[in-house]
């Protein structure tokens, strides 16, 4: 039904957002403000994670500073509402979930990325060596390049490609690179 499509996008769509905002304040040099802003994504931190590492290693400690404040402040209000027992049992459930991802809902092989690739036609799940090599890849990229849609771009695929865990509605963030490069080339007219 159209409103079960709307749950699943809600935050996704969010996090586009969110992202969007953060990549504006980072390139017109609010570091601090887009760092806030990054650390507010990290309700998905298997790709926030790696965003924010990127940003930190292209804009510097404003960045930290930020997303530190906001993620910690996130987490902590996220604690105080789910109490020492939800946060265990929040624990406990990673935990099922990743000895018996399909009982819980979560379809590795559908994933349309390398996790789910390597999942699908090998049966082995490397998702977490995955998410370690995007994190790297992103280190490395955002610390040679610097302000450049490109390399956000770069990111965004990146971080897709090889994330942990994803499923077709988190890919509305790839909105972004088809902007960036239809700016690009509309500035070539």
């Amino acid at each position: 039904s159209v409103y079960a499509v709307f749950l699943v996008l809600t935050d996704s769509i969010v996090f586009l957002f969110i992202l969007t905002v953060a990549l504006i304040s980072l390139h017109n040099n609010k570091f601090f403000k887009g760092g806030i802003l990054l650390g507010l994504l990290v309700f998905k931190p298997h790709l926030a994670i790696p965003f924010i590492i990127a940003y930190i290693g292209r804009f510097g400690k404003e960045v930290f500073k930020g997303a530190f404040i906001s993620g910690f402040l996130c987490a902590l209000i996220s604690f105080l509402i789910i109490g020492v027992d939800g946060f265990q049992k929040g624990l406990d459930l990673l935990k099922l979930i990743q000895e018996n991802p399909s009982i819980y809902g979560v379809n590795t092989s559908s994933m349309g990325n390398l996790t789910g690739l390597f999942h699908r036609h090998f049966n082995v799940n490397f998702g977490l060596a995955l998410f370690f090599i995007s994190i790297i890849l992103v280190i490395i990229l955002n610390t040679r390049f610097k302000e450049n849609l490109a390399i956000d771009s770069l990111n965004i695929v990146l971080v897709l490609l090889f994330s942990l865990h994803s499923h077709g509605h988190d890919y509305v963030i790839l909105f972004l690179p088809i902007v960036f490069l239809l700016k690009k080339k509309k500035k070539r007219y």
